[in-house]
Order: structure tokens, then sequence, then C-alpha cells
């Protein structure tokens, strides 16, 4: 019978090999580079967004320029292995420039809110000095930050065996948004919440929460009943590290979304509460329900409820009491929930013994309780980082009127005049509150005015997306008229 040794490739095979895969990689890289070179001559993109490109194209480069090497190289036989481990990671790169590549050649100024875009990268260089969001469109209901922290382990990796290969820049950040609504800039205020997480990323409040964290589990869990309870020999520190993990990881997770709410609530106002709320219609509840905190987000009423108190701090509730009665007591009533195992839930699985599952409930409670003493430490961090910074709602009172009376007319909101000649220019913060409570009050009014024979659907769906565009055309205007 032949032996196990007898099936082993020989260095020749494995370099033959190496040299098959290492042609496919090569074609892939030409056929990446051409497609990035015939969508630039085409399209126009943010400019972020073609840095990011020429990124790729840098990394193509680098890539296919060590194939070539590799297929001339007569390597010694004990570092073929090597040759092949190299491929190996190569292929996991080129996977990951083909998938994102896509949507950002995707990604022109005509598929993107662009207005909205390079607004956004000028207030995030406010916080991250050389900021550069890369605002990308995705096939899915859902808006999120891709979280670059992998890929920037494999890129620091890689360079390591190809020569060349660029780093992911530090300030690069990429927001993705549903490809379906690249005209609609009021849901997409949902940006500001995402570029909350890319702030995030460079405050040093996990470690703050991690340490807080530490404390209330020395000070409290060990000493509460749960503890006692599962005090046996078979729960190993392992098995305690684990658990740990387990809470920290949730909460950690859970206070990077209270960060991002509060930011986007200091920064842009109203408008973001009245995104989120608009996206509750028509995407299903990210936790399963208003009242239960899912493994990577807090409950919905538990963000509303201080969603309530910042609005009302920064001077939004009596606004929104004025005009949306309903929103504003819905936001009332979750200001007065308690966090506490009664009101809200923990949907997780954790990694309880699976007889000991009557504990869960102690500890769903105990982990709320901990994550509300955790709270005040991201509200003081979202205040640290945004200090300074002026807030929206001055602008929007002196504004509003004028800006609303403008759109009611279907007019562009870009330059209001006052009396005297004196013009001013409506911030995009302004343009977007204004823009959302005419959205959510006065369209009718709008509609009522318009001769069509379009019946009454067409005609308010025709005229939200006209809307949509007069907003994103102030805002354009802003860039061009600040500097005048």
């Amino acid at each position: 019978m032949p032996s196990e040794s007898d099936n082993t490739p020989s260095t020749d095979e494995l370099m033959e090999q190496i040299r098959r895969e290492a042609y496919c990689l090569i074609r892939l890289c030409r056929e990446l580079a051409n497609q990035i070179k015939l969508a630039q001559t085409h399209l126009t993109y943010l400019r972020e967004t073609r840095q990011f490109l020429q990124y790729i194209s840098a990394a193509l480069r680098a890539i296919e320029s060590f194939l070539i090497n590799t297929i001339h190289s007569e390597p010694e036989p004990e570092v073929v292995r090597a040759k092949l481990r190299d491929c190996a990671e190569i292929k996991k790169s080129v996977g990951w420039l083909y998938a994102i590549a896509k949507n950002a050649i995707d990604s022109d100024c005509l598929s993107i809110p662009f207005p909205l875009a390079t607004y956004l990268n000028h207030v995030a260089r406010g916080f991250v000095p050389r900021a550069s969001l890369v605002v990308l469109t995705v096939p899915n209901l859902n808006f999120y930050k891709l979280n670059l922290r992998d890929l920037r382990l494999h890129a620091k990796s890689l360079a390591t065996r190809v020569a060349n290969y660029p780093q992911l820049p530090h300030s690069l950040g990429m927001l993705m948004f549903p490809y379906c609504a690249a005209k609609d800039v009021l849901v997409n205020c949902i940006l500001f919440h995402e570029m909350g997480h890319y702030v995030y990323e460079t405050t040093p409040l996990e470690e703050h929460l991690k340490k807080s964290f530490s404390q209330e589990w020395t000070q409290h869990f060990t000493q509460g009943r749960l503890y006692q309870e599962l005090q046996t020999p078979e729960h190993t520190p392992l098995f305690w590290h684990s658990l740990k993990r387990h809470i920290s990881d949730r909460m950690f997770l859970w206070a990077n979304e209270i960060f991002a709410d509060l930011y986007a609530i200091r920064l842009l106002g109203a408008a973001y509460h009245l995104a989120y709320v608009e996206m509750e219609q028509v995407l299903p509840l990210i936790g399963g329900g208003s009242r239960v905190f899912s493994s990577t987000h807090p409950a919905d009423d538990f963000r509303f409820k201080l969603h309530a108190c910042w609005l009302e701090r920064d001077g939004w509730a009596d606004e929104i009491q004025r005009r949306l009665p309903l929103v504003y007591k819905k936001l009332m009533f979750c200001k007065g929930l308690n966090l506490d195992g009664e009101t809200f839930k923990v949907n997780t699985n954790t990694p309880f013994p699976s007889d000991r599952s009557d504990l869960k409930a102690d500890l769903d409670s105990w982990m709320l309780t901990t994550f509300s003493s955790l709270v005040p430490l991201v509200e003081s961090q979202v205040s640290d980082t945004l200090n300074g910074s002026e807030g929206p709602i001055e602008d929007f009172k002196a504004q509003d009127e004028a800006v609303t009376d403008l759109l009611a007319h279907g007019v562009v909101p870009s330059t209001v005049f006052h009396k005297g000649g004196k013009r001013s220019y409506p911030a995009p913060t302004t343009v977007l509150n204004s823009g959302f409570f005419f959205f959510l009050t006065k369209m009718d009014k709008l509609i009522d005015r318009v001769q069509s024979d379009d019946d009454h659907v067409e005609k308010r769906l025709k005229y939200e997306g006209r809307l949509n565009e007069w907003l994103s055309k102030a805002i354009e205007d802003w860039h061009i008229l600040r500097k005048a």
C-alpha cells in the first residue's frame, strides 16, 4: 500500500500550484484595475471616494508586482510552503478589494446624497484631523459604519510580505446606506449617527468604560446571589472570563450606539430623531422589540428616553411639542421609563450552563443596572467631544420661518433675505430640521397649490422627491455661499 508520504506534493508540484494561483490572481487584479479606470473616466465621485479608489489601485499594483516576482522565482524548498501561505493571504485581500470596490464604483455623485456626504466630511474634520468619510451604497435596507479594524490588521500583516502594499489610512471611515435612498436627504440624516460611530473610535471612552465595568464587576457582581449560585467546581476561571467578556462586550456595543445617538442629536438636532422614527416605519426593529436590548443595540424605547433628555436640553423638545404632539408624547413617555429588568429585557445568548437558565433574569437585571451606571460616562464623553461646537438650535430659530416659507412656494432655501437687503445662508442643519418639520406637517399645503392631473398619491410622491432635491441643493449651495 502507498504510504501517506507518497501523497505529499513535491516542491515542484507546489510551485506549479503557486504559479497557477498567481496567474489567476493577476488576471483578477488587472480586471478590477481596469474597472476602476473605466469608472473614473465616466463618473464623478466624492473626493474621498476617488481617493479610496486610488488606494485600491495602489494595493492592486503592489499585489501584481509581488505575484509576478513569485512566478519568476525559484525559491528554496523550505520557503515554498511560505509562498503558498502568502498566496492564501493575497486571495483574502483581493476578495475584500473586489467586494468593496464594487460598492465604491457604484457610488458616484449621482447615486449618493452628494451634498450631504460633503457636509458630513466638513463636520467630521472638526473632530478628526484629515477625516475621510467614504459614503457607499449597499443593497439592503439599513445604515451602518463598516468596521475597518480587521481590515487594517490584515493590510498591516500583508505589508510584511508584499512590498509597497499601502496601509489603510487611519482617518478613513466608511458609511453605508441603502442605494434606494440615494436621493432621500431626510432619511439619510441617519448618517449623522453613523458618523458618530466613526468619531467614537477616536475617543478614550471605551477605555473608561472598561475600567468602570471592571469595578462594577468586582464590587457588585462578585458579591451578589448570581456569583454565589454559580460558585461550583465545574465553573472554572475560563467560564468566569467567558461570562465577563460576554457581558462587557454587550455593554460596550450598547454604549457605542448611545454615543452615536447623542452625538447625532447634539450635532443635528430633531432631524436625527425624526429620521430614526421614519426608518422604524420601514425596517424591522433592530432589537426585535421596543423594550428589548439585543446583543448589539439598546432597546428603542431606552434610546428614545435619552433622546428626550437631550432634545429637551438642547431646546428641541418645545419645537417638537408644538409641531408634532404625537412624537412629543412618545418621547415623554419613554423619558419616564426606568432601566430595570421589569421594564426592559435582554435578548442575548448568555454562556450559562443549560441547567441554570433560571439565573438569566437576575443576570439581565444586573446588566441593565450596571449599564445605567455607565450611561453618564457616555453622555459626558459626548459633551466633551462636542465642547465648543456651536449647537444648531439658534440658527434654526432665526431662519426656520423663512426657510419654511420658501419651501412652501417651491423655492430652494439657499438664501434668506432680511429687511434692509441683508442676506443670510441657512446652515445645513437648519435646512434639514426645517425640511423635516415641513415634510411631516405642511406637505399637503404645498400639494394643494399644485395644479396637476396626477392623483393625490402620485402628486405626493412626486413632491416628496422634489422636496428632497430642494433641500439637497440648499446644502450644496451653502458650501459655495459661505465662502462668498
